[in-house]
């Protein structure tokens, strides 16, 4: 059987397979943060609930990523803002069928905020539930 922690993998694989190809680096839930002197990522997951479907062997689960991206402070929103877009545009409909059901439900831009001494972000939401068969 499929486990949560094969949910969140399959969640974040978009993402981060598109922050390699174009070289940012990223930082996943809980992993140290080091002065990267350039733009990057901060990938967090969460699982929020999760139900039981018809019998103990089918378990259905919703949850979100928060997709932060970070700039030096001084470079303004214009590169964080097009890398929203790309990750709003990652998700914006994306589904897998096998051997989860796996999707999104909402993909928002919810906000900016401040890391340190010398960022800027902007955080991207991706709403998703999944279906364990």
């Amino acid at each position: 059987m499929t486990t949560v922690g094969q949910v969140i993998e399959q969640v974040r694989t978009p993402v981060l397979t598109a922050a390699a190809a174009l070289s940012l680096p990223v930082v996943v839930d809980n992993s140290p943060v080091t002065d990267f002197g350039a733009t990057w990522l901060r990938v967090i997951t969460a699982v929020e609930g999760a139900t039981m479907v018809m019998n103990a062997d089918r378990a259905r689960y919703t949850g979100s990523m928060q997709v932060s991206i970070y700039s030096p402070r001084d470079t303004g929103d214009a590169v964080m803002l097009a890398l929203a877009d790309q990750v709003a545009t990652l998700y914006r409909g994306w589904r897998i069928a096998s051997p989860i059901y796996l999707r999104t439900t909402a993909v928002s831009l919810i906000g900016a905020s401040e890391y340190g001494d010398g960022w800027s972000g902007r955080t991207v939401e991706v709403r998703w539930e999944a279906e364990i068969l």
